[in-house]
């Protein structure tokens, strides 16, 4: 049996790779690139990939971890490609453990991401996508920003504090649960599953054509419309429990039906 596990590369990265780690310690990386395709497996639930220096997972990568990666103190991972992780992402330190999802990044969270530790996940083009088949909790990250968030797991995922969607937000499967916090969206709502809205608010603030998009109907507590340009498209019949705040911005039903609850307050110029 192997004592100590390690990858110290000397050629920067290493490319279509497979292991398998079921006893032993953690398995330590300390290069400064991962690339190309492949499968790391860590078959004891008390071990992890670790990576024990600053790294950059490079545009083209497909990365699947069977297990927990830990992000060292003092570490940066600067992620450019794809990487489907079915256990927690975390780090070792709350402020140096660092985790950036970068321009067209994904992200498939299998259980928690950076709980302990940075996550900036308000890049371009990137995408976070929670896919645990038990409760997840949505990480606050870095200015509570997101640019792409989707929800495809088993189970409910619940919101910890107000957020901002950069661009879309998607629930493919399971439910959100936003706990009575705020959801700012700047791209479009797309959901094929379950929202619970609980006494939270929902904003449109894109500037240009947002939509609502839903099977059945969709279900809001407050929803607000604050936008400078375009206009918000239902693609769905709208139910607003409480409060419709129109700030800025058009709401075109087109077939469909808004169906207000208690109150309208209509804040813009005419």
């Amino acid at each position: 049996m192997l004592k100590h596990w390690a990858f110290r590369p000397c050629c920067q990265h290493f490319i279509h790779y497979r292991q398998t780690l079921n006893s032993g310690p953690d398995l330590n990386f300390f290069g400064d690139t991962l690339d190309g395709s492949g499968s790391i497996t860590i078959g004891a639930s008390n071990k992890a990939f670790v990576i024990g220096a600053d790294v950059e997972i490079l545009s083209g990568s497909l990365i699947k971890v069977g297990g927990n990666i830990n992000v060292d103190k003092d570490v940066t991972v600067t992620n450019f490609g794809e990487l489907v992780v079915s256990g927690d992402i975390d780090g070792g330190n709350a402020s140096t453990s660092i985790w950036t999802n970068d321009i067209g990044s994904v992200v498939h969270a299998g259980g928690v991401f950076m709980n302990k530790g940075v996550l900036n996940a308000a890049a371009a083009g990137n995408t976070v996508r929670y896919i645990g088949l038990a409760n997840q909790f949505i990480t606050t990250p870095s200015g509570a920003a997101y640019y792409n968030l989707t929800i495809s797991g088993s189970d409910t995922l619940i919101q910890l504090a107000d957020l901002f969607i950069g661009n879309n937000l998607t629930i493919s499967t399971g439910a959100m649960d936003c706990r009575n916090y705020l959801l700012d969206i700047a791209g479009d709502w797309l959901n094929n599953a379950d929202f619970t809205e609980g006494s939270g608010t929902v904003t449109f603030s894109g500037t240009t054509n947002q939509s609502i998009s839903h099977a059945s109907g969709e279900q809001f507590y407050n929803l607000t419309i604050n936008k400078s340009t375009g206009i918000l498209n239902l693609n769905v019949s709208v139910s607003v429990s409480e409060i419709l705040t129109m700030n800025g911005g058009d709401i075109d039903t087109k077939s469909d039906t808004l169906m207000l609850g208690i109150d309208l307050s209509n804040n813009r110029s005419c």
